[in-house]
This record gives structure tokens, C-alpha cells and sequence, in this order.
């Protein structure tokens, strides 16, 4: 029997150094070199010729001896093995061949050559009020083709020296989703801090993943799914040519897999052969911009690297309309990247300054587009960075919540105490949000000249007018202005207009925008919507002169992004952040010189591996009952629930190995049901809570074809093939998971958080308790099996005709605000439906209202979901309440 931690995770498969490739870098300029040549080198000096860097140290050890050290440590994963583990998990195969595939795809009469890419990207879709609900909807997937080689070329041939030509004995590239088993990718790079609490100071970790777009939204992000190809060592980040050799072993398997691969697959015979595409870069804008090997964001020409808008154009309307884009070419972009390669370094720098490229490593992929291939990330570019300038920059820091001569309290005091009035769902933090009422039609009065305020505003302002003389400028070499324009430009410096109602005006709508296009579900005439309000919002506070970012611009993008790859949250950030708080977690003492990056590894691929034995034991056919306590301990210990949790994971595998031998499993996962109970329960008494009438009615009704059931006040008198409804199998539970989303039950501390939910669209409802209703059948009934349902007990909210009309009325698209009666009056009475009805939650707020309004306050409800459009809310007036 294995005793040694070492030996069972080799007995059990679950041993990561097997899977870890490590190599050492050179601490300037990343050349890497395998583990096995740091014993074998004459010095520690780079062995690159006018390198200055070191390749290991010295450190001394027991008995006065010494050891070379990596300098620094690179631990790499193979993207080949990755894909032969996942392919070993029963069924999922059969789902990654089968996910991506358009509908026309199903046609068997539909072409499998690869479309080219439409003049439009709205030519791509006939119908513009179709759903989007993934990335396999967006029409960027059906131009991806398979069997390109990528090589440069003579002018004649094509004036960008860089072509994608068919293989050779081809005339046409087959669509890649049309392959038996066609994986498309996406990749993700990502900085982040280790060791915050610790005495080194900064310590900026890398890590790249890969992840598939074959998965469904409900995975594509789960840990267990993504690929850790390299933890990138700190404490500062590589700079583009240092990524670069960093990457090259993965580029060199991409291009591998683009050809394709023969592996085993779970449950057949034979070998199949997987192609793998690079489709998508989905990292945060400045590591994008890195590892593609264009120019910064802050860059004045190459701010923007899908159009020709440059940083000076903020300060002009032009730079936010997305009809008036002059879009630049990703084939120019290969262009010089490719011409840089073999040029000096100060050639290469004035490549770099003049076209806005460099040399990177993802170049040489076919199909690879640098600038095409990397979309904007809305959870950085658009919650992170475009939400905190408005709050931040343009209401605070210019000064537009200052207090005001003869005001009871401070406008940002009274926006602060409207932030903390609001109920959020339990899982959402605290987020910027706005102060609703009455919106005074005044300026905001500028803070007193002697204040840190003052100079920040001096600063800003400054700044400004310095971006608009730059702009005037280009617009003069263009001839779209004159001599006489720049010298006004100059002499003339402008101050943004303080009107807090144009201000609020031009917020509500660029959020507005932003929600609509943050939704899972979304046609492109929706999209389209969204970004009418965002023009109209960008350029209202152009025409007021505010001081505006890069990112304003950017997102004037985001509905070519959205059509040419779907909803943005099928590739959003947010999976891949908490993958990096993943990595944070695991224990590493604080040790840098290649033993945190090297632990961050290990822990984060054994994670993995005892995951899929933890699948692999869960759909054994045979299992005992000391199997299933191992398990059920194995779990404990991973979940960190449990006494069994502190003695870690690796005893449980000892039980567990000690219990049974490693044997074959070839059994298919078992189904997903449609929702999911909390574990923890109690048993209730529907008549002691007044339920008991409202759930008769209900179960009556649900289960009419199958039992003829009567309350239990008529039992003395039921006849023949009646039964009575007792509430003796009744349960009520803290929450239920629907679809992936949580919603809780208001009479419990545990589900209290997550109570207040939509319901059929936008009705806004509390649950009040979760319950699960069992019926045991009579014996000898033609059929004894026990009936059962899940239901939720919920109250609507209630509304009103005269309400008064709130500012986001007025909005053409829904931004998911609702008016409700407050208080006494909010609620209807109780009733019962099936939890599959529950939709969304929402964020609660009280608004006060004016005099001339029946009630002092009333309720908004703010939808915190992203799934689609909503309809219009569900109000169901009773005339006979609210008669004169």
C-alpha cells in the first residue's frame, strides 16, 4: 500500500511535475533554456550575444555545499496534453465536435467552404432582431477556415507581403466548424499580485490560459476547464520581445494542432484527429495590446487600433461616431510586423513609433488577425474604466457634486446615502451607481480656488485644451480647419459646461447603452439601439467639453464587436479573474526565485487532475459503500468543508487508495437536472403556516391527470379513487440554483440575500419560502410512485397609474428599471408557481417623491441580470382598488 504523498498521487494519476515542463529564463532578455542544461553551463552569464543578464544563482545549502538557482523560472504546460486529458472525460468528445456548429451547419446540404468576411458586418445577418446567445452566433465563425498556410509573399503577389493561401493541392479553405473535431480558442494574459500581504513589495505574476469556445457559457470558464499554459515569472512584466519567447513553444504546438492531431478519445476504437484555431486574444486592453505586439492605448496615433481616431480626437464628436470610422487594415499590421523582424533596433523603434507594430510570435498563425482577433474586454474597458471616469472624473473630481449655497446637506452626500440605501442581492458588491429625483436644471458651483479640488480641476481642464489644440492642428493638415481656428484653439482655452442636468442626461444614457450591450441575449437591432444612446451621450459631453479617455472611444466599437463575436459576456473577464484569485489562494510562503511561480503551477494542474478522478470515480458502475465514503471524503476535503478538511487532501487519497486499486471507468456522466436545492432543509406543516389551501389548489391542478386529490377536511366523505393531500412530505429549503442562478427564500437567513427576484420577464416578485411537495400515492393505486414538485411561494410587487414618470421612461432601450408601490402597499398576495419561472434578480432602492405624488416614496427595481432584452413589465391594474 502506497503510505508516502508522492506515491499515491502517482497511484492515482494525480501527480502534476509529470505534466510541468519547467525551463530557465534570462533575468533580461527571457532567452529560455530547458531544466536540463542548468548543471551543464560554464557560467551564469546569458549565453546571447550582448546580453549583460544572468541565467541562475548561487545558493548554499547543507554542508557548506551550493546550488544553482534559476534566476528566474518558467513553468509551462503543454497545450497538446491539455486537450488529450479533456478528451479522456467521457462525452466530451461528442459535445466539443458538436457545440459551435451554426444551425446552417445542421443543414446536410449546407456549403462546408469557409465564408469570406462580409463587406458588413450586418450583411451577416438577414434578420436583425435574431438572437445572439453565444459566441457561436456571432458571424465571425463562419468566415474561420481551416487548411491556410501562412507565408510571405512578393509585391506582385499581394502589396501587404503577407498572404493566407490554401494548402497545396487546394483551390478553397474548408470552414473550420465543419471539421469532425475543429477546436476553436481563445487565449487570455494576465498580471496579477501573489504575495500583497508580504514584505517583497510588488510582485507582478503572470499567467496565460487557454480556454474553448466549444463550451458552453455555463463552462467555458470553470477552472476545471481552463488550460494554465505558463505561469509567467515576476517580479516585473516581459516586454513584448521578452513574451515572445515565452510563447514560441505554444506557437509552435497551434500551429501543430492547426494542421491536426490524431489522439484517443474516450469510448472509441480508433484515434481521431483534432484541429485546433487561436480565434480570440480576450485579455484586459494593455496585455492585449502586449502580446499582439501593437501599440498602447495611451499612444497619441495608435490609440486605437481598429480605427484612425487618435487620443487629440476626444475632444471633438467625430471620435465617437462609428459611422465616420476610417477602420485600418490587420494585413498592413502583418506587414511591418514581419518587415521588423530582421531590421535593427533602431529600425525596429521607428517601426514602432510610424505603424504602430512590432514582431509577435501569434503572427505566424493562419487566419491570425492582431487587431481583428482582440476585442475589447467590457469588464475592464467598460464597468472598470468607462463607469469610474464618469463617477469619478466628471461628477466628482470637476466638482459637479460640490454643496451648493443654501442646500440642507451635500449632493454627494445625499448620492452617497443613495448608494447605501439600495439592496442589493447578496453576490454583488458594492458598485457606482446614481442618485435619482429631482435633477436641478443649474451649474454646479466651482470649489473655492485654494482647494486640492481646484488644482485638480485646473489639471484636467488643462489637459484638455492641450488634446484639443492637437486635435485642431491635424484637423488643419487635414483641411478641415484653419489658421484661424488653431490660433482660437490656443488662445482661447474652454471649460467643460456644469450643467448637472446634461450631465445626468448623457450618464443615463451611455449606461443605458452599457447594460443593453452587456446582455447574454441580444439581436443585432438591440445592439444597434445601444449605441444610438452612446453616440448620443459621447457626443453630448464633447459638445460640453469634458475630458474623456481612450475607452469612450473604444466602446463606440463594441456592436461590431458584439456582431462579429456575440454577447459579450460569452468571452467577458470575470471567469478569468476569479482564476487568478484562484491562484492567489493557494499557499506558497511567500517564496519568490522560481519556487512561487513553480508552486502556483503544480497546485493549479493537480486541482485539475483530481477533478477528473473525482469524475472518473463518480461514474463507476460498481461502487461499494466504502467507495462512496471515500468519495464523499475526498469531496469534503476539496470543497474545504468538513472536519475532514484540515487534514487535507492528500489523506483522504490515501483512505481512498487504501480502499480500492485504481481501475478502469467507463461509465457516462450522469444528466444535469434542471435546478438545484440546498442541501440543508427542514420539514414544515402548510396548515400551520396558512400554505396549505394555496398549495392544494396548486397541486391539484399540476397532478389533475394523474390523482384526484381532495383537501383533508373532506376526508370522511371522499369516495372511490380519491386522495387526500396531506402535508406531511413538505420541505422548505434555504435556496434554489435555476440555470445556473441562485434565489433564495426570504424567511431564511441564508436565502434572505437573494429573495427579491424577477419573475416571467420583469415582474418583480419576493420568494418567501422554497418548497419541495411530495405526495405518496395510496396503496394499490394504479400507480404507487410518490408525486413530487418544487415550487416557490412569492409576492408580486405591486404598481400604480399614477407613479409618477421616472428619467429612464423615456429611454428607447429597457435599462431594466422598474417603479414600484413601497412599503404597506408593495405586496400582493401569497402564491405558488414552479421555480422555473424565476428569471433574474434585482437591486432594491427607495426614490422619494414629490408632493403632488399619492405616497411619499416608492421602490425602483434595477435588473442585476444579463440575460436579454426585457419585456415589458408585467402590471395588472385592479380598477376597484384604485377608485375614486
Amino acid at each position: 500500500m502506497a503510505v508516502t504523498r508522492r506515491a499515491v498521487e502517482r497511484r492515482l494519476g494525480v501527480d502534476p511535475d509529470r505534466l510541468i515542463t519547467y525551463f530557465f529564463v534570462c533575468d533580461k532578455c527571457w532567452d529560455r533554456h530547458p531544466m536540463s542544461e542548468l548543471n551543464d553551463l560554464q557560467s551564469p552569464a546569458c549565453t546571447i550575444a550582448g546580453c549583460d543578464g544572468t541565467l541562475y544563482k548561487l545558493k548554499e545549502i547543507s554542508n557548506q555545499k551550493t546550488k544553482r538557482v534559476p534566476a528566474k523560472l518558467l513553468p509551462t504546460m503543454k497545450l497538446e496534453s491539455c486537450i488529450r486529458r479533456l478528451l479522456a472525460r467521457p462525452g466530451k468528445y461528442q459535445m466539443l465536435r458538436r457545440s459551435l456548429r451554426h444551425i446552417d451547419d445542421h443543414d446536410p446540404d449546407a456549403s462546408p467552404l469557409a465564408l469570406p468576411p462580409p463587406d458588413s458586418l450586418l450583411d451577416a445577418f438577414p434578420n436583425g432582431d435574431v438572437r445572439l446567445r453565444d459566441i457561436s452566433d456571432g458571424c465571425g465563425l463562419r468566415s474561420l477556415a481551416a487548411d491556410l498556410v501562412r507565408k510571405r509573399v512578393p509585391k506582385e503577389e499581394s502589396g501587404d507581403r503577407v498572404k493566407d493561401t490554401p494548402k497545396e493541392g487546394r483551390q478553397r479553405t474548408r470552414r473550420f466548424i465543419s471539421l469532425p473535431c475543429g477546436l476553436v480558442l481563445m487565449i487570455n494574459i494576465d498580471w496579477f499580485q501573489p504575495m500583497k500581504k508580504s514584505g517583497h513589495g510588488q510582485h507582478s505574476t503572470g499567467a496565460i490560459y487557454v480556454m474553448l469556445a466549444n463550451n458552453s457559457g455555463a463552462l467555458r470558464f470553470l477552472p476545471a476547464e481552463m488550460f494554465l499554459v505558463a505561469i509567467l515569472p515576476g517580479p516585473d512584466e516581459p516586454t513584448t520581445e521578452q513574451l515572445n519567447k515565452v510563447i514560441q513553444p505554444l506557437v509552435d504546438e497551434l500551429l501543430r494542432l492547426y494542421n491536426g492531431v490524431d489522439m484517443p478519445v474516450h469510448g472509441m476504437d480508433g484515434k481521431q484527429c483534432i484541429h485546433c484555431a487561436l480565434y480570440m486574444n480576450i485579455s484586459d486592453l494593455p496585455a492585449s495590446r502586449k502580446i499582439s505586439g501593437m501599440r498602447g492605448h495611451t499612444s497619441e496615433e495608435w490609440m486605437c487600433t481598429w480605427c484612425k481616431m487618435t487620443m487629440a480626437s476626444l475632444t471633438h464628436s467625430r471620435c465617437f461616431d462609428p459611422a465616420g470610422f476610417s477602420l485600418r487594415s490587420d494585413w498592413r499590421y502583418l506587414k511591418y510586423a514581419y518587415h521588423s523582424q530582421h531590421l535593427s533596433d533602431a529600425q525596429k523603434k521607428e517601426v514602432w513609433e510610424k505603424r504602430g507594430v512590432q514582431w509577435s510570435e501569434l503572427d505566424r498563425l493562419p487566419g491570425w488577425m492582431p487587431s481583428v482577433n482582440s476585442p475589447l474586454d467590457l469588464l475592464h474597458g467598460g464597468f472598470l474604466a468607462f463607469v469610474k471616469h464618469i463617477i469619478r472624473v466628471i461628477w466628482i473630481k470637476y466638482g459637479l457634486l460640490n454643496a451648493r449655497r443654501g442646500d440642507s446637506s451635500s449632493p454627494l452626500q445625499r448620492f452617497e446615502d443613495a448608494l447605501s440605501s439600495i439592496v442589493w442581492p447578496s453576490d454583488v458588491s458594492r458598485v457606482p451607481s446614481k442618485e435619482d429625483g429631482k435633477i436641478p436644471h443649474r451649474q454646479a458651483p466651482l470649489p473655492r480656488s485654494s482647494t486640492n479640488a481646484s488644482k485638480e480641476l485646473t489639471r484636467l481642464e488643462a489637459l484638455y485644451n492641450s488634446r484639443r489644440v492637437k486635435d485642431m492642428q491635424a484637423r488643419r493638415a487635414e483641411g478641415m480647419a484653419t489658421d484661424e481656428d488653431v490660433r482660437d484653439a490656443i488662445e482661447n482655452p474652454v471649460a467643460m459646461d456644469r450643467s448637472v442636468s446634461a450631465h445626468y442626461d448623457h450618464t443615463l444614457s451611455a449606461l443605458t447603452a452599457l447594460r443593453a450591450w452587456s446582455q447574454r441575449d441580444i439581436s443585432p437591432n438591440e445592439a444597434q439601439r445601444a449605441e444610438h444612446h452612446y453616440v448620443a451621450a459621447c457626443k453630448g459631453w464633447a459638445s460640453i467639453h469634458a475630458l474623456l479617455t481612450p475607452y469612450f472611444h473604444l466602446l463606440g466599437h463594441t456592436t461590431a464587436i458584439i456582431l462579429r463575436y456575440g454577447p459579450l459576456p460569452s468571452f467577458w473577464l470575470f471567469g478569468c479573474e476569479r482564476a487568478n484569485g484562484k491562484l492567489t489562494k493557494f499557499r506558497t510562503n511567500n517564496r519568490d526565485g522560481g519556487e512561487l511561480e513553480a508552486t502556483l503551477m503544480r497546485c493549479w494542474t493537480k486541482t485539475q487532475l483530481v477533478h477528473e478522478l473525482m469524475e472518473q470515480l463518480q461514474t463507476h458502475a460498481d461502487v461499494s459503500e466504502l467507495d462512496r465514503d471515500a468519495y464523499n471524503e475526498l469531496k469534503e476535503c476539496i470543497d474545504g468543508e468538513g472536519s475532514k478538511s484540515k487534514l487535507g487532501v492528500h489523506q483522504a487519497l490515501v483512505d481512498m487508495l487504501a480502499a480500492r486499486a485504481a481501475e478502469q471507468l467507463n461509465t457516462p456522466s450522469p444528466g444535469i437536472p434542471a435546478f438545484r436545492l440546498s442541501p440543508q432543509s427542514k420539514a414544515i406543516r402548510l396548515q400551520k403556516l396558512g400554505l396549505y389551501n394555496l398549495a392544494f389548489e396548486y397541486v391539484r391542478e399540476l397532478w389533475k391527470d394523474t390523482v384526484h386529490l381532495v383537501p383533508l377536511s373532506s376526508v370522511p366523505n371522499w369516495r372511490d379513487g380519491e386522495e387526500a393531500f396531506g402535508d406531511l412530505h413538505v420541505r422548505s429549503y434555504h435556496y434554489v440554483c435555476v440555470n445556473g442562478r441562485q434565489f433564495g427564500a426570504y424567511n431564511s437567513f441564508h436565502g434572505r440575500g437573494r429573495s427579491n427576484v424577477f419573475i416571467d420577464g420583469r415582474q418583480a416578485t419576493r420568494v418567501q419560502r422554497i418548497l419541495r411537495i411530495e405526495h405518496v400515492r395510496a396503496q394499490g393505486a394504479a400507480q404507487s410512485e410518490t408525486l413530487s414538485t418544487t415550487v416557490a411561494v412569492v409576492s408580486r410587487f405591486r404598481s400604480d397609474p399614477r407613479l409618477p414618470m421616472m428619467p429612464w421612461d423615456t429611454r428607447g432601450v429597457d435599462p431594466g428599471i422598474y417603479t414600484w408601490l413601497a412599503d404597506d402597499e408593495a405586496f400582493a398576495s401569497f402564491e405558488i408557481i414552479p421555480v422555473e419561472r424565476l428569471t433574474g434578480h434585482f437591486a432594491l432602492m427607495p426614490i422619494p417623491l414629490g408632493r403632488d405624488a399619492p405616497w411619499s416614496s416608492a421602490w425602483a427595481t434595477i435588473s442585476t441580470d444579463r440575460w436579454g432584452q426585457e419585456p415589458e413589465p408585467i402590471v395588472d391594474f385592479d380598477d376597484n382598488i384604485w377608485a375614486e
